[in-house]
């Protein structure tokens, strides 16, 4: 028998949330994406890019001041390349607006 308490509940979800925020920071996107000064973002994004069909997703969560935001946004277009950059960049512009409009509602200051 192990003298080995087991973890509280408390532990554990600490330790999720630990894991949980390391895994959002692996987002290929989230360098891409303008975010509002003083925040901290998490995400986690998605893409497909096929002759003829395109997708991004991106969701995650920001934190400013004490309030935490939970986001997710997607597109699918069409478009008659394999490479779209000009709406991705549009795309990722109105995320930006987006999370900005959203920081400067919530905040306190």
């Amino acid at each position: 028998m192990s003298d080995r308490r087991p973890y509280s509940i408390d532990t554990l979800l600490r330790r999720g949330r630990r894991k949980f925020r390391r895994i959002q920071t692996l987002c290929d996107f989230i360098y891409l994406i303008p975010l509002p000064l003083g925040v901290s973002a998490y995400a986690k994004s998605g893409n497909v890019d096929v002759a003829g069909y395109h997708v991004r997703s991106i969701a995650g969560g920001m934190l400013f001041g004490d309030q935490w935001v939970f986001f997710a946004f997607v597109i699918n277009w069409t478009a008659g390349t394999t490479t779209d950059p000009a709406t991705v960049d549009r795309f990722f512009a109105a995320i930006s607006d987006s999370l900005s409009l959203v920081k400067a509602s919530l905040s306190k200051d």
